[in-house]
């Protein structure tokens, strides 16, 4: 059989894509690419995807920022309907266009024997199982997909009440999500707990042919509701994970639920666990590229990955840290942006912050701020690694390289050119989120900030200035030349200062 079309469904705002079946297609944020993701989270050569009977085959390709398949990095694997495929920050859910096979429930279910539990062999029942999980999987709402489940579940079992139960809390009670009556108002239905709590305790369904006379389900909820048959599915998300249990009794009948019946409503809760679990991840997903987007005005893409994934701890408040400074500015801008119109001013700087911002993050830096015509990027917060000082150097003379080749490419043009100083210094500072409650930045705050602004102010154009404390943690010091007689403002002692 041929393989149907897949497509990728944007949940971070990109457009929809379409994968063909056949051939290995490229996708990332080169010009080479099937699929071109102009996000800068994604490297130019992301991943290979390939459509085929099993699902979607997607293939890392080695990427800076990782593949992931339901929120776990990959380097290869198939992606079926409903999983969510992350790149970068770009996330996907993946559609099937042609489902034709019925999912199997969660892992456990199979085995969760009620009585003599006899297989589901009844095609029309197989049938009707494959229509409803077919349309559980259009739902990509929440609350319209436990609607549905609840509507579905009276095409499942003739129950004259069904009711929707799921976890909620940090206790993990069962709470009421939905309800369905045939026999008066379905806000009055009260789930006899002691039918459903056995459902959730031993993660398999529960059957009474007569609540009213089984001793050890018989509860005040069971003789107030006059339930006289009822059934309990666990909803497993995982082989020992139950997330919510479905409900189905009746009142107005004596005619017990059958082996055959709870049979079915255990598949169906299967179908309904899947489906939420799936919907819940999706959530999951979209959160934390949101909390990563927001993340990405500060720190590179992995370091921003990071954070997210822990839940983006960054709350009000911060802590102290030893960090590297680098603060950056550009010299003579006022005069130079008096002689231009304001549009030139803004495509210079932005065409300069561009590129300043890509080094800092390719070097691992976090950008504190923009200044005007300056910036200010911290190496060791939130996140250290062993050589911060020594990438915030080479950050320096990369972005010292940048600026050079602006300036060849302006001067051909016929535009004015830019210098650039350069100030860094190493130290403990205060280091978190700081602002109002409508607005919080991430920055840093200390005598290392300080000293690294004093001396960019004292860096002539073209020229790195470092303190002592960053030279002792460069890996060959000796590459650097002492300034001598150099006085920093506001520092009454001598102040070693090294020019890169």
């Amino acid at each position: 059989m041929t393989a149907p079309p897949i497509r990728l469904e944007g949940l971070t705002g990109d457009a929809d894509l379409t994968v063909p079946p056949g051939r290995p297609w490229l996708i990332g944020r080169g010009a080479a690419a099937d699929f071109i993701l102009s996000d800068p989270s994604v490297s130019r050569h992301h991943a290979e995807m390939q459509a085929g009977p099993e699902g979607l085959r997607v293939r890392d390709l080695g990427s800076a920022n990782g593949t992931l398949a339901n929120g776990a990095p990959i380097g290869e694997a198939v992606l079926r309907h409903g999983d969510v495929l992350t790149l970068g920050r770009p996330a996907f859910r993946v559609v099937v266009s042609d489902a034709r096979s019925l999912e199997d429930p969660p892992p456990g279910t199979e085995s969760r024997a009620v009585g003599e539990r006899p297989p589901i062999a009844d095609p029309d029942t197989l049938r009707r199982l494959l229509a409803l999980a077919r349309t559980l999987s259009g739902r990509f709402e929440r609350s319209a997909l436990t609607a549905a489940v609840a509507d579905l579940a009276f095409e499942v079992v003739a129950a004259d009440r069904v009711a929707l139960l799921l976890r909620d809390g940090p206790d993990g009670a069962l709470v009421p999500s939905q309800s369905r009556s045939r026999v008066g108002e379905a806000s009055a239905l009260q789930v006899p707990r002691s039918i459903a709590g056995q459902a959730a305790r031993e993660g398999r369904p529960v059957i009474t042919r007569n609540a009213l006379e089984d001793d050890a389900l018989r509860s005040g909820s069971v003789v107030a509701a006059r339930v006289r048959s009822a059934v309990a599915a666990p909803l497993l998300a995982d082989e020992d994970r139950v997330i919510g249990v479905l409900y189905a009794d009746r009142i107005a009948s004596a005619v017990p639920f059958t082996d055959e019946e709870a049979t079915t409503l255990l598949a169906f809760a299967g179908l309904a666990a899947v489906s939420l679990a799936k919907l819940d991840l999706t959530a999951a997903v979209q959160r934390q590229a949101e909390t990563r987007q927001n993340l990405e005005r500060f720190f590179a893409p992995d370091v921003a990955a990071t954070i997210a994934a822990a839940g983006s701890p960054l709350g009000t408040g911060g802590e102290r840290r030893t960090v590297t400074v680098l603060f950056s500015d550009i010299r003579g801008f006022t005069g130079l942006a008096e002689g231009l119109p304001p549009e030139r001013v803004a495509g210079i700087l932005n065409e300069y912050f561009t590129i300043m911002a890509e080094i800092i993050f390719g070097h691992g830096g976090t950008l504190d701020k923009f200044l005007g015509d300056g910036l200010l990027a911290v190496w060791g917060a939130p996140l250290d690694t062993p050589d911060d000082a020594s990438r915030a150097v080479a950050a320096a003379r990369a972005m010292r390289e940048a600026v050079a080749g602006l300036n060849a490419s302006w001067a051909q043009a016929g535009h004015p050119t830019l210098g650039v100083g350069l100030g860094l210094a190493r130290g403990e500072v205060f280091a978190g989120r700081i602002g109002s409650d409508h607005r919080l930045d991430y920055t840093v705050i200390g005598d290392a900030v300080n000293l690294a602004a004093r001396l960019c102010d004292l860096a002539p154009a073209g020229a790195i200035l470092l303190t002592e404390e960053v030279r002792r943690e460069l890996p060959a010091p000796a590459a650097l030349e002492e300034e001598q007689g150099l006085e920093v403002r506001g520092r009454a002692g001598a102040v070693r200062v090294w020019r890169a």
